[in-house]
């Protein structure tokens, strides 16, 4: 892969119930993938995954907060717009494995 490749996971306006719905069902899908891989690190170690447990409170916390922005907007005047994307990028291993870069998640505050 040379350049990042990009793909639409969702893209449309809905009413808020239904965008709610949508963002809860991925947010809630992916705490499980955590849940599954904490569960599968304690039976393979006796010790949970730290860095699983702590994407699952940013996962949670995130979800709230767009389900507050959400509720905070008139459904009588506004559709909610999503618009994500699927980002994918080859990088570089280190020699222990690990990857050369990291990501860092960046919440922005909507005045």
């Amino acid at each position: 892969m040379k350049k990042p490749v990009e793909e639409p996971l969702i893209k449309g306006s809905f009413e808020a119930e239904r965008a709610i719905e949508i963002l809860s069902t991925l947010f809630t899908s992916k705490i499980q993938l955590h849940n599954v891989k904490t569960f599968n690190s304690f039976i393979r170690t006796g010790t949970e995954s730290i860095e699983d447990n702590s994407r699952k409170v940013e996962l949670k916390n995130s979800l709230a907060r767009l389900q507050s922005e959400i509720a905070s907007i008139n459904e009588d005047e506004f559709l909610i717009h999503l618009d994500c994307q699927v980002k994918l990028t080859a990088i570089k291993k280190t020699t222990q494995g690990e990857s050369i870069q990291r990501t860092e998640t960046v919440h922005r505050d909507h005045a």
